[in-house]
């Protein structure tokens, strides 16, 4: 009689023919809820040899346990590989399991003398152990001992040195600042520039000296968009200060004018909010999103729909899953391109999905858009 011990860890007999799920947990085992992997038929006349069908998709690998002539040990050999719907016999002493899935998909066969021995074995381990256990709680002790005590000097280590890493990083952060205007200010001598600009500039960075000692940052203001190479999202429950300048820009602000096409690529795409965000992709000539849903057909519904509902329809609009050479991953490009009728293309990178959460809650950095030379840079 052969046992077969499931993914899951149970042991049953097996007294007839029976089909088992793909693996672990047990409920994968469960044929009601779990596409049929194997079947085992008695054979008849041959005690303890069972043949084995594959009635899954994936391939199954077929081992057996020899043992070794040169070491005294066993180890399990390779003996078959079964497509779908192939058959071969098996008895006690081999395991079998999913290609590439060994971990949850491993079943394995044995008889009452193999049992006997692994009950044994494991009756063995298990007084080993009690005999072990208090030397074990011993060294477990003085390990959580040495632990609370580490734990306390680290402690009181950070408390004495808290005030002074606050105090050097409010430093190191004016003087940043500081070297930033700085920098600001020749640039704009170097170039000529008007004198009122010229006094702007002194006046912040003579501010920004006068609080270098302090963490007080009330009198701060963010670069503007044009003076930095990259512009952050504005984020809800911000200060003011915040959300100001390069550090809160709205996406309205960059995806606008008169649009001759714009094409929208991303991950996740919103078009209803997309198009109450930035309304003036609703007047555009020509609309082209490709996005990245391919588990979503809703998604996607949604997509054709929203924009039919807003008069883009037909010519003008176009929604676009790009193929992918792999099974896993997705598109991820995230960009608009925007041409104008006027002349000029605009690019916008940027690291938000088109969808509310991330561009209204999430700092989301955007390179400053580059700009054909017929439209002016933001």
């Amino acid at each position: 009689m052969l046992f077969i011990r499931l993914p899951c860890g149970t042991t049953a007999e097996v007294t007839g023919p029976a089909t088992y799920g793909r693996g672990s947990p047990a409920s994968l085992s469960d044929l009601s809820i779990s596409r049929q992997q194997v079947q085992l038929d008695p054979v008849a006349g041959l005690d303890d040899v069972l043949q084995l069908t594959n009635k899954g998709l994936n391939p199954i690998i077929v081992e057996v346990l020899q043992s070794s002539d040169a070491v005294a040990s066993q180890q399990w050999k390779y003996t078959e590989l079964l497509q779908k719907g192939e058959s071969t016999h098996v008895g006690p002493n081999t395991r079998f399991y999913l290609s590439q899935r060994q971990c949850t998909t491993m079943f394995v066969l044995s008889n009452h003398e193999t049992i006997a021995a692994a009950q044994q074995q494991e009756h063995q381990l298990q007084q080993q152990d009690k005999q072990q256990q208090p030397q074990h709680s011993l060294q477990h002790c003085q390990r959580q001992e040495q632990s609370a005590a580490s734990a306390t000097a680290n402690a009181v280590h950070r408390h004495s040195n808290h005030d002074a890493d606050a105090q050097l990083a409010a430093a190191l952060a004016a003087q940043d600042r500081l070297l930033y205007h700085q920098q600001q200010l020749a640039n704009d001598m170097s170039h000529d520039e008007r004198p009122a600009k010229r006094a702007r500039a002194d006046s912040s960075a003579t501010a920004v000296a006068n609080t270098a000692g302090s963490a007080d940052y009330s009198g701060w203001q963010p670069p503007a968009v044009y003076e930095t190479p990259i512009c952050l999202l504005g984020v809800r429950g911000l200060p003011a200060a915040f959300n100001a300048g390069c550090l809160g820009i709205q996406l309205r602000q960059l995806v606008c004018g008169a649009l001759k096409f714009a094409l929208v690529s991303n991950y996740m795409v919103d078009m209803a909010w997309l198009l109450s965000a930035c309304p003036d992709l609703v007047t555009a000539d020509k609309v082209i999103v490709v996005h990245g849903e391919k588990r979503k057909p809703a998604v996607v519904t949604a997509i054709n729909s929203t924009a039919a509902a807003a008069g883009l329809t037909g010519p003008r609009f176009n929604c676009h899953l790009p193929p992918l050479p792999f099974g896993h991953g997705t598109h991820h490009t995230k960009a608009f391109i925007l041409g104008y009728r006027g002349g000029g293309v605009r690019v916008i990178v940027m690291t938000a999905n088109a969808i509310y959460p991330d561009c209204n809650n999430k700092t989301q950095a955007r390179p400053k858009p580059w700009s054909g030379s017929a439209f002016p840079v933001c």
